[in-house]
């Protein structure tokens, strides 16, 4: 994962670099910190992309259905309306 490959070596260096006294040195750690914040945000992100991918389908069904069910009223349970309700989740 991303995680694994980008963020875990870029918090080992820089936990590693936390105690030299260097400036130069310092001022990579703050590089390298900055570098690990955008790594961890671009993670959640895309957590983030994947959860709305899945529950967006999800949402855009069950609008679908309950609009279904407020036209049809009292058909919806009815033959013809299984088959639209059938269409609607092959969507």
């Amino acid at each position: 994962t991303v995680d694994r490959r980008v963020v875990l070596p870029l918090r080992d260096l820089r936990r590693r670099l936390k105690s030299d006294p260097d400036p130069d040195i310092q001022a990579l750690r703050r590089r390298l910190s900055a570098l690990e914040l955008a790594a961890e945000r671009r993670i959640q992100a895309r957590l983030a992309a994947s959860a709305a991918g899945r529950a967006g389908k999800a949402s855009r069904l069950a609008f679908a259905e309950a609009n279904l069910r407020m036209n049809l009223d009292a058909d919806y349970d009815s033959p013809e309306a299984a088959v639209l309700r059938q269409a609607l989740a092959g969507l």
